[in-house]
């Protein structure tokens, strides 16, 4: 990250009470289409990784057993314990923590995130993709909605609007799907803008 996890938790502690007011067209977008490539099941215990104020999350829980949301900063999980409260979902469970190092959790058969990875390095992205994987079971979903470049920066009209270069570290999609194969992942992208997709990646059996 370009910033450190305190700093980045600062940050969005100051963004917290406006978050949910921001247009965020892409950002809502994304979460749409995580949502539906998600498409959790009755019995889904779900990891929603950079959970924020809580908006993807209530609409997975709502269809799952369980979702655990984890975020970095406790403001924007103020808002998400209100959230859930006032949308009366009593499946939710929320966390304050970073990517570095993911809590150890049993039963998890799927993974969403929509808007928190590309805070990340490239590094720091195949990490927790690799500590996603081992989450999973055999056939277990990541769904990743994300900025991500589909070609060249100096190709895309206004780059600027998808991301803020002094915090945010995009990858490209292909880095993003090297990274995600490599760690065993078989991937679909589905691209929303030169700026924005959702990655969908399945944990694909090991061999002997």
């Amino acid at each position: 990250m370009k910033l450190s996890p305190d700093q980045m938790a600062r940050r969005f502690d100051g963004q917290a009470s406006s978050y949910d007011d921001a247009e965020a067209f892409w950002r809502r977008a994304a979460g749409r289409v995580v949502v539906a490539a998600a498409n959790p099941s009755e019995g889904d215990v779900i990891l929603d990784l950079g959970c924020g104020t809580g908006e993807v999350s209530v609409v997975l829980a709502r269809r799952a057993k369980k979702l655990i949301g984890i975020d970095i900063s406790p403001a924007m999980l103020e808002i998400a314990s209100q959230r859930v409260k006032s949308e009366g979902v009593d499946n939710i469970e929320l966390r304050t923590g970073d990517f570095s190092t993911l809590p150890d959790l049993s039963g998890i058969s799927l993974v969403v995130s929509n808007y928190a990875i590309h805070h990340l390095s490239l590094d720091e992205k195949t990490h927790l993709f690799r500590q996603i994987f081992a989450l999973l079971p055999e056939k277990g979903l990541f769904v990743m909605g994300d900025v991500m470049w589909s070609m060249d920066l100096d190709q895309i009209d206004e780059p600027e609007q998808f991301f803020n270069p002094e915090i945010d570290d995009p990858s490209m999609v292909d880095e993003l799907v090297e990274a995600l194969e490599e760690c065993g992942f078989r991937t679909e992208v589905l691209r929303l803008s030169p700026g924005v997709g959702v990655i969908e990646a399945w944990k694909q059996p090991q061999r002997a």
